[in-house]
């Protein structure tokens, strides 16, 4: 995030999904979250086991190394296009 106000990212979307959320904690018991924040001048790291992108009813199976595009959008309706890799969790 490279201004000086955190972002607030309220949803995300993809062509290779049915729907994708973001969510927090172990694959086998995940939990939502509203909002994905990104402070101010900085970034934010997603990880297995930790806050991830879940995409549910797949288009096509996905394997590590592949990649997916991801939409997402703040709360102030400003779209980021992302290219996110796809690791094995």
């Amino acid at each position: 995030n490279p201004s000086m106000y955190e972002i607030y990212v309220v949803s995300v979307t993809t062509d290779s999904a049915g729907t994708a959320d973001v969510v927090t904690g172990p694959a086998e018991a995940p939990k939502p979250m509203p909002e994905l924040s990104v402070p101010a001048y900085g970034q934010t790291e997603l990880k297995p086991g930790g806050v991830h992108i879940r995409l549910k009813d797949l288009k096509a199976p996905l394997k590590a190394g592949d990649s997916v595009e991801l939409t997402l959008t703040t709360d102030g309706g400003v779209t980021i296009k992302v290219t996110a890799p796809v690791k094995k969790g």
